[in-house]
């Protein structure tokens, strides 16, 4: 989060398993927090819909989902960044 902050750049949406929305609004307040994977998916296709999409999305899930949520990903709608090695069995 520091990284995109000082970069000057944005989270558009985030996806995370616990609630970690207290974090998201100290350093990016109009990003859209879920904790649920239908709904983040569903906000991110009305975002490519309405043409604000997400250029980049970054993965730091554990290593054993890399592989599921890289191909996801990128035949859906957009590029990956991923912050550990890439794990396709765990």
């Amino acid at each position: 989060m520091k990284a995109i902050k000082k970069t000057h750049n944005n989270f558009v949406s985030v996806y995370n398993s616990y609630n970690g929305a207290d974090i998201m609004d100290s350093n990016f307040k109009n990003a859209d927090c879920f904790v649920e994977f239908e709904r983040f998916d569903h906000n991110a296709d009305k975002l490519r819909r309405t043409g604000k999409g997400i250029d980049y999305l970054s993965i730091c899930s554990p290593n054993y989902l890399h592989g599921s949520h890289i191909i996801y990903v990128l035949l859906s709608w957009a590029d990956v960044i991923c912050e550990k090695p890439i794990v396709r069995n765990p």
